[in-house]
């Protein structure tokens, strides 16, 4: 976001410029724990809309538009995304059907080895 002169804005009910700056300028601990009140009650029991996308059989997502435009901004400036290019990959094929949704089911290890390696 830097390299490409974007600068955070905050989103309804979430306060995105506070949030940077803790995570930018604050402890560790003190910006995880910060971050884990902020995001972990904003959603309530409302399911992300990618998890209600996939197990409602939908075949298309907001991945493509979300980590994609993660990829481009990455490419543009030459910046390598190699964590958010395997989730894209990951999550693309979810969507598609191309990787079973119990794949990563209590099985976090995997996730990580298979981000690293689609990345």
């Amino acid at each position: 976001m830097r390299t490409l002169r974007i600068k955070p804005v905050d989103l309804p009910g979430t306060p995105v410029r506070p949030l940077v700056f803790a995570i930018k300028r604050l402890h560790l601990k003190i910006s995880r724990y910060l971050l884990a009140k902020a995001v972990g009650s904003g959603r309530g029991e409302k399911m992300p809309s990618f998890h209600i996308d996939l197990y409602s059989g939908r075949k298309k997502s907001e991945v493509e538009y979300l980590n994609g435009a993660v990829l481009r901004a990455g490419k543009k400036s030459g910046i390598p995304t190699p964590i958010n290019s395997g989730l894209n990959s990951i999550l693309l094929g979810l969507t598609k059907g191309d990787i079973p949704l119990n794949t990563y089911r209590k099985n976090p290890d995997k996730l990580l080895c298979d981000i690293k390696n689609y990345g």
